[in-house]
């Protein structure tokens, strides 16, 4: 099973995680995942599920103690004991009042910082299914903001003019508090990265 802590901030899901494996040599097999929440030794939440990844939102800041306990087909179980550690976001962006206290250049403290990304994939070998069923989803989560402020150009449509278009509508919608992280997969010269259409933006 997991073993380890969590962090996170106030109001925004945590990913928990739970590795149970089953056993061939004696038939054994993970049925039942239940996570028990605690605040100041006061249960504050119990979740039961079958599934091993669950998402739990903290309302308020502080220490937690989380209890798991994994049952098998054959009603054995087996518990484990690990920390979520809170902090406050008075913002609700996402981002521990903390850590923009201690980075000013790059937040603006108490002042909501979104979070967009604008993935580029101008290689015309293509980019695999897997890729785009998961990219929105796994950088929104990482990142914590929605899916919405994840921007992708695959393959043809990775155009200098499409590329061209995204930029100006980020212009539009992005203020001088918001932060915009832009990642390009593909093939460049020494004028810098082509388009799928071989132009250089």
């Amino acid at each position: 099973m997991n073993v380890g802590n969590y962090y996170g901030v106030e109001k925004f899901p945590v990913k928990l995680v739970a590795r149970a494996y089953s056993d061939w040599r004696n038939g054994s097999v993970p049925v039942e995942y239940v996570w028990d929440i605690y605040k100041n030794g006061n249960l504050v939440n119990r979740i039961e599920t079958s599934q091993g990844i669950v998402y739990f939102t903290f309302n308020t800041p502080g220490e937690y103690d989380l209890k798991l306990t994994v049952k098998d087909n054959e009603n054995r179980q087996n518990s484990t004991y690990f920390k979520a550690y809170i902090k406050e976001d008075t913002d609700t962006d996402g981002i521990a009042d903390e850590l923009e206290q201690r980075h000013p250049d790059i937040y603006t403290v108490g002042a909501k910082n979104d979070r967009y990304a604008f993935m580029i994939f101008p290689d015309p070998s293509g980019v695999s299914d897997v890729v785009r069923r998961y990219l929105k989803s796994s950088l929104a989560q990482s990142m914590r903001t929605s899916e919405n402020n994840i921007i992708t150009l695959y393959n043809e449509a990775a155009t200098f003019q499409n590329i061209d278009a995204v930029f100006d509508n980020l212009k539009n919608i992005m203020d001088s508090n918001d932060i915009l992280y832009i990642g390009i997969v593909g093939h460049g010269s020494l004028n810098g990265f082509r388009a799928y259409d071989d132009t250089y933006p």
